[in-house]
């Protein structure tokens, strides 16, 4: 199951009623964090792992795919990871455990830091793409945000999810 801390404005878009998050509960569910940012008149979601802040975002989301969220967010993770190198059968092994998902309140403040820092990435991403999401290009995005090092973190974290995943 993956367990999904929503940050208010997020909720607000996907229309949830959030229930709080119980670590104990939770067993070997795998916990994201995720939030709403806008550029222009274009909204998307930043993702991220809390254990590795292996990251995902999405940008030019309209009002149906809010509704889709879940498949929205498989399918991104699965091209991402694949783009990322990979192995399939570490990426269906680890999106099988994603077959549920769980939307919560946040609770830990360092990821939603760290999110933070991903959208202001997203944001200087898109200011020198010419500020035209038909020459953003997403996936060399998220591959940068991928290898960016955070304070949290001691390494990158495309690396730390390769091991995270293959020892799984």
């Amino acid at each position: 199951m993956f367990t999904i801390g929503v940050t208010q404005k997020l909720q607000k878009e996907l229309a949830l009623d959030l229930s709080s998050y119980e670590e104990k509960a939770q067993g070997t569910a795998e916990i994201w964090h995720m939030n709403l940012f806008k550029i222009g008149r274009y909204k998307g979601i930043a993702l991220a792992h809390d254990k590795t802040l292996y990251s995902l975002v999405k940008i030019g989301l309209k009002k149906k795919d809010f509704m889709n969220i879940g498949e929205i967010i498989r399918n991104g993770l699965e091209e991402n990871m694949k783009a990322d190198g990979f192995k399939k059968e570490a990426i269906n092994s680890f999106m099988q455990k994603g077959g549920e998902m769980e939307f919560t309140k946040t609770h830990d403040r360092s990821t939603i830091g760290c999110l933070n820092e991903i959208i202001y990435n997203v944001e200087h991403f898109y200011y020198h793409s010419g500020g035209d999401l038909l020459n953003f290009n997403s996936e060399e995005m998220n591959h940068f945000n991928n290898r960016f090092i955070f304070m949290k973190l001691k390494g990158y974290p495309v690396e730390l999810m390769k091991e995270y995943v293959n020892q799984g």
